[in-house]
């Protein structure tokens, strides 16, 4: 199963790895098809999509929060 990262302010972090094409033939988007629930189980991320950064194009930041330091 996997999970969200622990560390404070990655909760909703993760990093999917794999083979989606290639340099020539670049995927466009991924999505989420198997459940893939939040550390507190009160979200599922399943039909979750984002477009896929080309890689020459070099990684962007998708979603920020600021987290308060009590945290």
């Amino acid at each position: 199963m996997r999970t969200p990262a622990a560390d404070i302010g990655e909760l909703r972090t993760i990093l999917v790895v794999g083979e989606y094409g290639s340099a020539e033939d670049q995927p466009v988007s991924v999505g989420i098809v198997g459940n893939l629930l939040s550390k507190d189980r009160q979200l599922n991320f399943i039909g979750a999509t984002a477009t896929v950064i080309a890689l020459e194009e070099g990684p962007t930041i998708r979603w920020s929060e600021i987290v308060p330091e009590s945290q």
